[in-house]
């Protein structure tokens, strides 16, 4: 069976199939199924015969003996474009998950107005947000499969206006409980926009250049989380519902600007693309993670040696162990996550480290803006203001980041480092007795302006290592499961925040609710810390130069 691949002709990009391999010495077994041959050659861009390639450079063997047969390799989706049209199209990718996010983010402003028109109880806010990103977190792998199987190009697209339809429906929705179900829908419509755009990048643009395409897009989204509340900060004298809806019509005309760029797509028959989406295993891992964000929200109110946090977190130990078995018994091919991702040198680390970051930023914007409204009586647009400093820190940061990508060539320096700086600023942040006045000035806002900087630092330095860790080949899987992490991390700590707003009577208004919260992120912060710089292994020069070596052929096979 065929998969595709893109070239270009006059202009247009077309599809040619591609013959797959995960050696040299194996045969092509495309070709066997197909034509009953077993050496196929595809013409390049400029017309010549290649043959099929898919073997891995000696250095990437000895990090993965059992390399994994992607559905094809990155510079066979090379495509000739000019800067402008690539930078354009990285501008769209970017303002789809920008966007996105921004619409996350804002509801930490619309939360009391839903609260109140809905009539949402005080220990269920928090799934206001998380119904939202607990089906995005659970659906990226599958989304991932789809876009490698069939047409990146239309999942992003017809993903885009799903997401757009759904926010408006919602915004319509007079009762909770179908709020809640149309926001997880809408998270499953959300999460195509995230592997599409990893895929469709990975086509765009030449192997030199994905590095500083992905730093670019991997910071739209900490950007968006962090200005969101700026942006909903003017509307939510509003009803928090409605306003929602609105802002999603921003995303139908970028997803109309996306069509006018975006070209081509798979049109190859493949008899069992459908055994190849793994539904066994993404219901699973739907499954897996809404139980394991329910656990942590539940212990968090109820206590964890309470049935509440034991019997769902159980049972997705369970699930989680039977997806990793059947991955296991499904071939390569099929498998939504193959079990031979992890032998690649520190991938399971990273990907184990984006539980972290966001929801650094998460625990802190939800229960201020509340006290500044709630408590101190601040309009929101004051509320807002307020959260200044955490994107003007992190904006400056994307611009170093950009500029100076050795901000990232350190890990262990940038981990131990940024994470120390994080811990700081949430002890400040916890001893902001009145939140407003000199308080604010004294605490908040020094704290927040270099804390959000470190923690863009390190959530560059988390995408970085991810992305470096994999062959470009593997991008969608790696970036897929990076953002499956994130969210998981994200839902998990305001879930547990939601508990801890109960150890006291009296919610937002008892300040010391909001420092359990601070205290269980600084501990968070230092497992995590401890545990990177523990297990992270450096690669070794021979291995380095090995990659440079790597590198070298993709850029010339791109070309």
């Amino acid at each position: 069976m065929s998969t595709p691949t893109l070239t270009e002709r006059n202009g247009d990009i077309i599809n040619l199939p591609v013959c797959l391999r995960s050696h040299a010495e194996t045969a092509c077994t495309a070709c066997d199924d197909e034509r009953g041959i077993k050496d196929q050659h595809v013409p390049d861009t400029n017309g010549d015969p290649e043959p099929c390639t898919g073997s891995m450079d000696a250095a990437r063997e000895r990090e993965a003996p059992a390399p994994i047969p992607p559905p094809a390799p990155a510079h066979k989706f090379a495509v000739k474009l000019s800067q402008k049209k690539k930078y354009s199209l990285l501008f769209i990718f970017s303002m789809a998950l920008f966007i996105d996010q921004w619409c996350l983010a804002a509801f930490f402003i619309f939360t009391n107005p839903i609260v109140q028109d809905l009539r949402v109880e005080h220990s269920q806010q928090s799934w206001i947000i998380t119904s939202y990103a607990v089906t995005f977190a659970a659906s990226l792998l599958f989304w991932g499969r789809m876009s490698d199987l069939y047409s990146a190009r239309a999942v992003f697209s017809y993903g885009f206006l799903a997401l757009g339809v759904l926010s408006i429906i919602i915004s319509f929705l007079p009762e909770q409980y179908s709020f809640f179900i149309f926001r997880a829908l809408s998270g499953l419509a959300g999460g195509t926009l995230v592997p599409s755009a990893f895929r469709l990048i990975v086509m765009v643009f030449e192997p030199h250049e994905l590095k500083k395409a992905f730093t670019l897009y991997g910071v739209a989204g900490p950007l968006a989380a962090t200005s969101g509340v700026i942006v909903a900060g003017p509307l939510a004298a509003t009803s928090g519902v409605i306003v929602a809806g609105l802002m999603e019509l921003i995303k139908k005309h970028n997803q109309l600007a996306g069509w006018r760029w975006e070209q081509g797509g798979s049109t190859d028959v493949i008899k069992d693309k459908w055994k190849r989406l793994d539904l066994v295993g993404s219901f699973t891992m739907l499954a897996t993670i809404i139980l394991l964000v329910l656990s942590f929200t539940l212990g968090a109110t109820s206590g964890f040696p309470s049935a509440g946090f034991l019997a769902p977190f159980f049972i997705s130990l369970v699930l989680i162990g039977l997806f990793f078995y059947w991955e296991s018994c499904l071939p390569v091919t099929h498998a939504l996550l193959p079990p031979q991702v992890w032998k690649y040198r520190d991938f399971a680390l990273w990907i184990a480290f984006g539980l972290f970051p966001q929801g650094w930023w998460s625990i802190q914007m939800l229960p201020v803006v509340q006290v500044f409204r709630e408590v101190r009586g601040e309009s929101y647009l004051m509320a807002a203001v307020r959260m200044l400093p955490m994107p003007i820190g992190a904006t400056v940061a994307t611009i170093i980041a950009t500029n100076f990508p050795r901000t990232a060539s350190k890990p262990r320096w940038a981990v131990a480092v940024n994470i120390t700086i994080g811990i700081a600023m949430l002890v400040l942040f916890a001893e902001s007795r009145t939140q407003v006045g000199r308080d604010y000035w004294k605490y908040l806002l020094p704290g927040w302006l270099v804390a959000s900087a470190a923690m863009m630092f390190l959530y560059n330095a988390n995408n970085v290592g991810v992305m470096t860790s994999v062959p470009p080949e593997m991008a969608g899987v790696a970036g897929a499961l990076l953002q499956v992490a994130v969210q998981t991390g994200n839902a998990i700590a305001l879930g547990v925040q939601a508990g801890l707003l109960t150890v006291h009577p009296g919610g937002y208004h008892d300040w010391r609710n909001i420092q359990a919260s601070s205290y269980f992120q600084m501990g968070w912060g230092a497992i995590w810390m401890i545990g990177f710089l523990v297990l992270y292994r450096p690669k070794k020069k021979a291995l380095e130069q090995g990659d440079e070596k790597a590198e070298g052929k993709r850029q010339t096979a791109a070309v």
